[in-house]
């Protein structure tokens, strides 16, 4: 038997995507966030990082005569390790504090253990310069004790004793610099108060550079090496720190001595990674091979050293450059535990709903320990697979991020990753500010230089603020670009030619910014009354993070949809442009706005939760849904707007139990998209004549509705949505044009409890099959709890509900649940009789969170689990995780592919480790498509930035907004 599938859009006029980002905040920030409390003054992002340096004679050339060591020679091993240092401090974090360890040649030239000579601290440009010209003094004068000296290491970062090691030979002497812990004292005075005699004396233990106050402080010591060790021998310089003799020599290589000295420092790698040794934190130990093979026993037994430390493998390098590069590598890692990361969405400019230009649009911003990060938006585009800006690619294709000599298309210089640089919050001019003057007044432009209008009470200053308080907050917001958290970008058309276009994105600032594309100038900004009422709060007086760390101040984070009302023609200006969009966790209220001059905004209408009849309307998270339904005359239609009731967060931040009924948010409106009359809406509560009472829905609807129209007139037919208590929803429309539509429930997938308490946070998908003599949708959804990305409690999964009701095909009907759905988790073929099929996903945590696609007959959606393995030590680390792409079967959830044999399983890991949004696929004019989720090019195209935060929005306009894809399809079950 064949079936026949069409693919039905979510959104008849916008596909949309969203982001989704430790400690448990209930906020999908969450991963932007370490565990750390961000109110403890001492947690400061540190890396305390000591450097043991071979300073062994292989170091310099022995040529120089008389048995001494020249290192002066260009080509030496100590020349190039000097090189190297000079470039690594050069490029230093002020986060990373550095000290230095060496060899210590004794009191001749035999091996004697090590020292350190310079600790570890932080450096400023003078102290950049100091340590530079230190490590050019040293010198190659002993063996190769590196068992002893990085025992000597450990003692100084643990805060023990100093041994005999650091107290005589070469660490008592000046070049580069004694020991840390020797003094040299008087120990007998003249009579008249000078000294008479002075000695070397050591302090009773080490200052360990380890504050245990910190939460936000990782440590660790970087063992530098060009060979085996030699004269190496005193085993218990390692079995004093660790409480016993050194373990087995099993399974490492060369001469007795070499194993037994890297068995040592196996065993002390691995105590100084437990979970308090000495009492202090753990520290990882590093390997970098300096001009040895790969293949040699000395790099097999570094492996296992570095392994026991906690740093997996052993860098190499063979000279200076390679050198310079494994120390940055090393700093990079050590950096990227306490460093923010920047997080696009993207804009694709595109005139058809399957074909795209070239240009991108990323919309950036920087997660900081404050409720107000900044933002921006800028301009690159996509050839070959490859994001590129002027100049070239703008990828570091060693770091992933942008390059520090890349430059996006708006700016005038090189901005690389700075999200302060470049782009169009450099362009911003002479701010056109549009705001309301009250929560349902008008629109004005702010005048920026009228001394009492706005009043300074109305901008959130006291009313006795001083002129220069005034201005200071004035220039900010003249100037100010906030953070684009989950609002992706929309473009428009504005006829005449295909680059007359304007991006529109909005922000946790409380802006919407209007930007031309061709220079990235602002057109115009718009700042509602919730928010330019409480400007201080963005600009002069920005909040820190709560003790949750969790951000106390929000704006328009939510995602804007246009309705662009087409000209005669395509080339035509489009006869209007409005724009609709809500606040997300910024508030509870949607905006329309005339945008037809792109450059002074109209107020179209507001809606409220203090709106009549949108009593129980929450945050607004659901981007509206644009269609159009019958009208009430029979004739004709009326262009409307389809939202979710949003989200409560009493019921659902914190929560692990599923609540007995929402306090808001659990509502479906219908809404006349030119002047925002209410239509339609249900919820639990009894309400007017224009409201229909349904008891089952008890929970928010955060997501989007899905808008199925079935005989492709442009009208709804059918309405689908889900919510955070687990359920499925169809609603009917009226096609009489009357009001009389009926709710169904589909489904109820959770319990409400434990593993089984699943949510629904973003809109279904829906496919139509032609199955025989029935004709069924079929509607799929993922489950995840999305504010809180990083729960592993509960089993989530990908469910698929045949909807045979909808088209009047008799067969099952009822609500769907668990044990009416076939579980197809580990293989096997839904069976007919059944309600539809799921599986579970199968990492620990694992959640989707966005919406899926269906294309030529599959589902394409995506997923993020929170790695276990990144429970580490250092509270103050960011904890990403591994997302990856599903690709499965409509009909049976089998493993697909677009193109090619199906593979064995049914996800594929991406290379992103945040949350991954909906992944998109772009056909270009000779029908060769890409798929693309985020900035990664699924398949054998060069994957872009892969440590950015990413979004991706693509316009479905309005007269491609029915495209239907079909194919036939084997129906393997019957």
């Amino acid at each position: 038997m064949k079936t026949l599938t069409h693919v039905i859009p979510s959104a008849l006029l916008t596909g949309y995507l969203l982001l989704s980002p430790s400690i448990l905040m209930a906020d999908d920030t969450e991963i932007y966030f370490a565990k750390a409390d961000s109110q403890n003054d001492d947690n400061k992002p540190a890396a305390n990082v000591l450097f043991l340096i071979d300073t062994s004679g292989s170091m310099c050339d022995p040529r120089s005569g008389g048995g001494g060591r020249d290192c002066s020679n260009a080509t030496t091993p100590m020349v190039a390790l000097r090189s190297a240092f000079s470039t690594m401090i050069d490029g230093l974090s002020d986060e990373v504090r550095i000290g230095l360890a060496k060899f210590n040649g004794g009191l001749d030239s035999n091996a004697y253990g090590g020292y350190v000579f310079h600790s570890v601290s932080e450096l400023d440009e003078q102290g950049k310069s100091e340590i530079k010209n230190t490590v050019n003094q040293l010198q190659g004068t002993s063996n190769t004790p590196t068992m002893e000296a990085y025992s000597e290491a450990a003692r100084y970062m643990l805060g023990m004793a100093p041994t005999d090691y650091a107290k005589s030979g070469e660490a008592v002497q000046t070049v580069p610099d004694y020991a840390v812990n020797m003094n040299y004292v008087c120990t007998k005075f003249r009579g008249n108060g000078s000294c008479r005699d002075w000695e070397w004396r050591s302090d009773a233990i080490y200052e360990s550079p380890i504050d245990m106050s910190n939460q936000c402080e990782s440590n660790h010591i970087i063992v530098m090496t060009d060979g085996a060790p030699t004269r190496d021998a005193d085993y218990s310089s390692v079995n004093n720190i660790v409480g016993g003799s050194c373990s087995s020599t099993s399974g490492f290589d060369g001469s007795n001595d070499e194993k037994k000295s890297f068995s040592c420092q196996r065993d002390l790698a691995t105590f100084m990674q437990s979970e308090s040794p000495n009492g202090k934190k753990p520290i990882k130990t590093w390997q970098i091979a300096f001009g040895v093979g790969e293949n040699s026993n000395e790099v097999k037994n570094m492996r296992r050293v570095a392994a026991a430390g906690g740093t997996e493998d052993v860098r190499y390098a063979d000279d200076a450059d390679e050198l310079a590069a494994a120390f940055t590598d090393i700093l990079d890692l050590i950096d990227d535990e306490s460093r923010s990361m920047t997080a696009p969405g993207v804009a694709v400019n595109t005139m058809n709903r399957f074909q795209h230009l070239d240009q991108l649009y990323y919309s950036v911003f920087k997660p900081v320990e404050s409720s107000y990060w900044e933002g921006n938006l800028k301009r690159y585009r996509l050839n070959d697979g490859e994001i590129k800006g002027v100049g070239g690619n703008a990828i570091d294709s060693s770091t992933g991020f942008f390059r520090e000599d890349a430059q996006s298309f708006w700016s005038e210089a090189a901005d690389g990753a700075d999200v302060t640089k470049g782009g169009a919050r450099n362009e911003v001019g002479n701010r056109r500010l549009f705001y309301t003057d009250s929560e349902n007044g008008g629109l004005k432009r702010l005048s920026w230089d009228n001394a009492s209008s706005p009043s300074n009470e109305f901008l959130g200053l006291e009313s006795d603020a001083t002129e220069v308080e005034r201005n200071e907050l004035l220039s900010r917001l003249a100037m100010m670009w906030g953070d684009p958290l989950h609002s992706v970008p929309v473009m428009v058309n504005y006829g005449e030619n295909e680059n007359n276009n304007y991006v529109f994105v909005s922000n946790n600032g409380g802006m919407l910014h209007a930007v031309s594309t061709l220079d990235g100038s602002e057109a115009f900004a718009f700042m509602p009354y919730e928010f330019i009422s409480k400007a201080n709060e963005y600009t002069v007086d920005r909040p820190p993070l709560a003790n949750d760390n969790s951000r106390q101040v929000y704006g328009l984070d939510g995602s804007w949809i246009p309705w662009r009302k087409p000209g005669e023609t395509a080339e035509d200006a489009p006869e209007a442009v409005y724009l609709y969009g809500g606040m997300r966790r910024g508030g509870r209220s949607y905006y329309a706005l005339d945008v037809t001059n792109p450059t002074t905004p109209k107020k179209l209408w507001r809606i409220s939760s203090d709106s009549a009849g949108f009593e129980r309307l929450g945050q607004t998270w659901s981007t509206p849904t644009l269609t159009s339904i019958p009208n009430g005359s029979g004739t004709g239609t009326t262009p409307v707007l389809v939202f979710g009731g949003g989200y409560s967060p009493a019921d659902h931040d914190y929560k692990t139990t599923r609540s007995a009924g929402d306090a808001m948010g659990n509502a479906v409106y219908i809404v006349n998209a030119e002047d925002g009359s209410l239509i339609w809406s249900a919820s639990s509560t009894a309400g007017g004549t224009k409201s229909k009472q349904v008891g089952s829905m008890r929970w928010a609807v955060p997501g989007g509705i899905s808008v199925v129209d079935m005989d492709f007139d442009g009208v709804a037919d059918h309405l689908y949505f889900a919510d955070l208590g687990g359920q499925v929803f169809r609603i009917d429309i009226d096609g009489s044009g009357g009001s009389t539509y009926a709710v169904e429930r589909l489904a109820d997938l959770s319990t409400g409890t434990g593993a089984a308490n699943r949510r629904f946070f973003e809109a279904p998908s829906v496919g139509y099959v032609k199955d025989g003599a029935k004709n069924v949708l079929y509607v799929s959804l993922g489950s995840g709890y999305r504010s809180h990305p990083l729960d592993e409690v509960t089993q989530d999964g990908f469910f698929v509900i045949k909807d045979e009701g909808a088209l009047g095909a008799s067969g099952n009907s009822g609500v769907a649940n668990i044990n009416t759905m076939t579980d197809v988790t580990n293989g096997g073929f839904p069976k007919t009789d059944e309600r539809g099929w799921f599986y579970y996903f199968n990492r620990s945590g694992e959640k989707s969170m966005s919406s899926p696609i269906i294309y030529d007959g599959k589902i394409l959606f995506t997923t993020y689990a929170p790695t276990a393995d990144q429970e580490q030590e250092n509270v103050c680390a960011v904890r990403y995780g591994e997302s990856f792409l599903h690709t499965v079967e409509l009909i049976s959830g089998r493993p697909a592919a677009l193109t090619g044999e199906a593979p064995p399983t049914r996800s594929q890991r991406l290379t992103q480790s945040t949350p991954p949004p909906t992944p998109v696929i772009l056909v270009d004019e000779n029908g060769d498509y890409t798929t693309l989720v985020g900035t990664e090019v699924v398949g054998d195209a060069e994957p872009g930035d892969q440590r950015l935060r990413k979004r991706r929005w693509m316009q479905l306009p309005k007269d491609e907004a029915n495209v239907i894809r079909q194919q036939e399809t084997p129906n393997d079950g019957e």
